[in-house]
């Protein structure tokens, strides 16, 4: 399962990708919005935005620090050719239909020469609590529509019910990657060497305490371990600390594709049970 890999609002996300001029329509979902701490800047829906890099945030929510783990996120992407990806965010639909706005804005974008025939399209509007999801059929056999819908409903709606919208873009950048990359980042020595490094705390130990951690873990294009996240902690004293060695510990194998290594975010779980 893809959650076993990898992971705000009023969110709308639209990922569309043409190739040829042929879309498909995708799913809906809903979320809990967090509470906004400002209210959003007026947007014009009824225009189609021109001015669009990579990220074009029109609402002011993804912070410098935000903008540029995004942008790394689609360097690594871009880096072995896997999309031409490019993300909009927006405060507001209005009255407009979340499909006819996201297809106006791609066909418009694609004739100015901004996306080409091999590109992912976000579209992010705050204030409308829902996602939509169109893609490609020719994208279907390698990111299928339920490993999209996925990616929203078990990696995305966390980090955007919590307002980590920069979060929550990465998290399914990397997932967009996990799918269509071929290789996923490994330990070179099995998973069971991660299980090796692991030394279980003195004190949860004595008092019989067991629990799972889960980690997100930044392996380089080198293999080696950059950074770590934790998506599931411990009340239990050591155990993450305990995860965080081991993982960091051990040799690994960066994801490939195209015989390129690449940087990717993998999510790693580290059980703790007594025999």
């Amino acid at each position: 399962m893809l959650i076993n890999r990898i992971l705000q609002s009023l969110l709308l996300i639209v990922l569309l990708v043409q190739v040829n001029s042929c879309i498909t329509p995708g799913r809906m979902g809903q979320f809990e919005p967090p509470q906004l701490p400002n209210p959003l800047p007026s947007y014009d829906v009824s225009t189609t935005p021109s001015n669009l890099g990579r990220i074009s945030d029109y609402t002011g929510l993804i912070d410098s620090v935000g903008h540029g783990r995004i942008l790394r996120a689609l360097d690594s992407l871009n880096s072995i050719e896997i999309a031409d990806i490019h993300i909009l965010l927006i405060p507001s639909l209005a009255d407009q239909k979340s499909s006819e706005y996201a297809t106006r804005v791609f066909d418009g974008w694609t004739q100015i020469k901004i996306l080409n025939s091999e590109s992912i399209l976000f579209v992010i509007s705050i204030g409308d609590g829902a996602i939509r999801i169109l893609s490609a059929p020719e994208l279907s056999k390698s990111l299928t529509h339920n490993e999209i819908k996925e990616i929203v409903s078990k990696i995305m709606l966390k980090p955007f019910s919590e307002g980590r919208f920069a979060d929550g873009i990465v998290y399914a950048l990397n997932g967009i990657g996990h799918e269509l990359v071929d290789q996923h980042p490994e330990p070179v020595n099995g998973y069971q060497d991660i299980a090796r490094h692991v030394k279980y705390p003195f004190v949860a130990q004595e008092l019989g305490n067991e629990d799972t951690v889960v980690l997100s873990v930044y392996i380089g294009a080198s293999g080696g371990v950059l950074e770590t996240k934790v998506l599931k902690g411990s009340d239990y004293e050591g155990f993450v600390e305990s995860s965080e060695a081991a993982v960091s510990n051990v040799y690994w194998k960066p994801a490939m594709h195209h015989g390129k290594a690449f940087p990717m975010w993998i999510s790693v779980p580290i059980v703790f049970k007594l025999n």
